[in-house]
C-alpha cells in the first residue's frame, strides 16, 4: 500500500480496510462474538485506526434478522442495525420468489446516506443449488439464477435496480473466482463469475460494464 498509494481507496481521509467476518449469525454481546473482539482490539490499538478506516463486512446478512434494524418480515431491501454497521459481502435476491418470506439484499447507512450495497450476478437459495435432487430438480425455488427467460442477466438487473434507488457511497459487485468448476458444477446459471468468457453468449463482463455505465449516468444526473 505504501509502494502504490494510488491503488488505495480513501475513506474519511484514510485508506479503507475491510475486515471479512463470514456470517456472524449470533451477534449477542454476551457471547463475545468475533466482531466485538475485533472492535475492542482496534479500540486498544489507536495507531491502527489513526492510519486506516476500518469497516466490517459479512455474508448473507439477508438471512440474519438479528442484525436487521427492523426484524419484521421484509418486503424490500433491508437496513442493517447501526449498532453493527456491517457491510454486505453477498446477499440473496430473487424477484420471482412468491414464498411468505423472500430474501432481499441489505444495506448499511451512515447518517442519512446509504454507505454500502452489494450486487451479484447469481445467488444460491437458503439450501444451496441442488433442491433436493440435482438430477431431477437442479435449482432450489429461491435460487437467483444468472439468466432470465430471454437470456438477460435477470439477477444483476434486479440488484442494480435497488442500487440505483439506494445510491450508496460504495457499490460492490460480488463474484467468486470460479476459473474451475465450482461447488454447484460448471453451470452458467449458478456461477457468479465475471471473467470475460464467451462460453454463454453475452458475457458477464459486458453486462456489468453496461449496468455500471447506466448507474453512473443516473448518479451524475441526480447529483448535478
Amino acid at each position: 500500500m505504501r509502494q502504490h498509494p494510488e491503488r488505495n481507496v480513501l475513506y474519511h481521509g484514510k485508506p479503507l480496510m475491510l475486515i471479512y467476518l463470514g456470517a456472524p449469525q449470533d451477534p449477542s454481546v454476551a457471547n463475545n462474538p468475533l466482531w466485538l473482539r475485533l472492535r475492542q482490539f482496534l479500540k486498544e490499538h489507536p495507531a491502527l485506526t489513526e492510519k486506516y478506516t476500518f469497516k466490517m463486512m459479512a455474508g448473507f446478512l439477508d438471512s440474519q434478522p438479528l442484525l436487521w434494524a427492523n426484524q419484521r418480515t421484509p418486503h424490500a431491501s433491508i437496513e442493517i442495525n447501526p449498532q453493527f454497521g456491517f457491510w454486505s459481502w453477498v446477499d440473496r435476491l430473487n424477484t420471482l420468489c412468491t414464498a411468505g418470506s423472500c430474501p432481499f439484499p441489505t444495506f448499511n447507512k451512515v447518517d442519512d446516506r446509504v454507505e454500502n450495497f452489494t450486487a451479484s450476478i447469481a445467488t444460491p437459495g437458503q439450501n444451496g443449488w441442488g433442491c433436493p435432487n440435482p438430477n431431477t430438480l437442479p435449482y432450489c425455488p429461491d435460487d437467483a439464477l444468472r439468466f432470465g427467460k430471454d437470456d438477460s442477466y435477470a439477477t444483476l438487473d434486479s440488484f442494480m435496480t435497488y442500487a440505483r434507488r439506494l445510491d450508496p457511497i460504495f457499490l460492490f459487485i460480488h463474484q467468486f473466482n470460479e476459473y474451475v468448476p465450482s461447488d454447484e458444477g460448471f453451470d452458467a446459471n449458478t456461477t457468479d463469475d465475471i471473467e470475460p468468457t464467451n462460453l454463454w453468449s453475452r458475457t458477464a463482463l459486458e453486462a456489468v460494464k453496461d449496468q455500471l455505465r447506466d448507474y453512473r449516468d443516473q448518479h451524475h444526473r441526480d447529483h448535478d
